[in-house]
């Protein structure tokens, strides 16, 4: 759902286990 490219999401990921 939410893009990994974004550079806002590439904070997320940390979260995305």
């Amino acid at each position: 759902m939410f893009s990994d490219f974004s550079p806002n999401n590439l904070a997320l990921q940390n979260y995305r286990v």
